[in-house]
C-alpha cells in the first residue's frame, strides 16, 4: 500500500509563521518553501545553542565559586559538573563563535532571499 501525501508544511512550521504574521502562498516556488524551512530550523538552532552555551557558562561559574563542595549529597550533579570539566572553555568559546558566525548567515540570507529583510522594488 503506497502513501501519497505530500506535505507542505508540520504544525510548527506554520505556528511559527502565524507567530511572526508571514503567510506563505499557496502557490509558491519551492525554493520558497524550502527558504521558510531553513529560516524556521536556524531560528530554532540559535535558540539552542544559546541555551547550551548559557549552561556551560553556568558550569563554569558553578566550578568558579567551589560549588562542589557544597552539593557533596548530590553525586549525580557531582559527576555532571566533572564530566563537562574536561573541555577547554576557550575551544568551547571558538567553536560556539564560529557556528554562531556561520548561523547568522544563513539567517540573514534567508532572510534576504524572502524579502523579509530587504524589499526589493
Amino acid at each position: 500500500m503506497k502513501n501519497n501525501y505530500n506535505y507542505k508544511q508540520s504544525f510548527l512550521f506554520a505556528f511559527v509563521f502565524q507567530m511572526l504574521d508571514l503567510k506563505l502562498p499557496e502557490n509558491a516556488e519551492p525554493i520558497v518553501n524550502y527558504s521558510f524551512a531553513v529560516l524556521t530550523l536556524s531560528i530554532v538552532i540559535l535558540f539552542n545553542v544559546t541555551s547550551a552555551f548559557f549552561n556551560l557558562m553556568s558550569l563554569y561559574l558553578i566550578n568558579k565559586y567551589d560549588i562542589n563542595e557544597k552539593f557533596k549529597k548530590y553525586p549525580f550533579l557531582i559527576k555532571l559538573i566533572r564530566y563537562y570539566e574536561g573541555g577547554s572553555l576557550i575551544n568551547i568559546g571558538l567553536e560556539l563563535f564560529m557556528f554562531l558566525i556561520c548561523l547568522f548567515t544563513l539567517i540573514i540570507s534567508s532572510a534576504a532571499f524572502l524579502g523579509i529583510i530587504f524589499h526589493f522594488s
